[in-house]
């Protein structure tokens, strides 16, 4: 049995169109996500178990957040705002795990909307606007700073313009208690806030599937989605390449 050229040409035009197709269709926008991370002083659990929290950014980064098609920046807040890595800083999951695990608790008051302001000016130096934009805060408390207006609710309209989504983890009793209503005026939903009952490894691990589900729900991706549709494809194109097959016998 002798495959035809004109027919082996047929099956490789029909196997090229249809995969440029299904790649095309399937290619996920890119995410560009900013973490925000609460240093302030939260307590003497945050104190003990920060090497907890060191560990769980370096796994989510690392493990949870595909280099593929995010792209991720991080910010500190304390005293003060400090960018530690940007959109346009090397995506090397490796490079950023090599931040995420040395971030030092340094205490001090919790300048959430001077960390706020920081993604927003990240977004709009190294963003574009193509990409997907979300902001992933970590913080323990309230919004509290020695002077100054300290409430990151009236950044919400500049939020809102630039199309940033916003998720809020907030740990520890004293957020549950006095921080949730701080922090609701940020998001789009109450199921883009989580509460996590400490710092401590079981705790912070619990959040993972929440974030990944809500980061990649809103940016309209999927992670890891298996390649169904060329699977399909391949399958159709054996279909076709056996019925000319057997037409040719007869």
């Amino acid at each position: 049995m002798k495959y035809s050229n004109r027919m082996i040409a047929t099956a490789f035009a029909l196997f090229a169109g249809l995969w440029l197709i299904s790649s095309n269709a399937s290619a996920a926008p890119m995410l560009d996500l900013a973490i925000l991370v609460d240093i302030s002083g939260g307590g003497q659990n945050k104190l003990d178990n920060w090497s907890d929290m060191q560990a769980y950014l370096t796994d989510l980064v690392q493990n949870h957040l595909p280099e593929s098609n995010t792209r991720i920046g991080l910010i500190e807040f304390g005293d003060n705002a400090n960018t530690l890595y940007g959109f346009n800083d090397s995506q090397d999951r490796d490079d950023i795990a090599a931040v995420t695990s040395t971030i030092v608790h340094f205490g001090g008051h919790t300048n959430t909307i001077g960390a706020v302001q920081a993604a927003i000016d990240l977004f709009d130096t190294q963003s574009t606007q193509e990409n997907d934009k979300a902001v992933l805060l970590f913080t323990d408390g309230t919004p509290n700073r020695p002077a100054g207006n300290v409430d990151p609710c009236r950044l919400s309209p500049d939020l809102f313009m630039r199309s940033i989504d916003v998720l809020v983890a907030g740990i520890g009793e004293r957020y549950a208690a006095y921080g949730q209503d701080k922090h609701d005026c940020l998001v789009q939903s109450y199921d883009d806030m989580t509460t996590i009952d400490r710092y401590g490894a079981d705790e912070l691990a619990q959040s993972t599937s929440w974030v990944t589900s809500r980061l990649y729900q809103q940016g309209g991706q999927t992670i890891n989605e298996p390649a169904t549709l060329p699977v399909l494809l391949t399958g159709l194109i054996g279909m076709v390449v056996g019925i000319r097959l057997r037409r040719s016998k007869a």
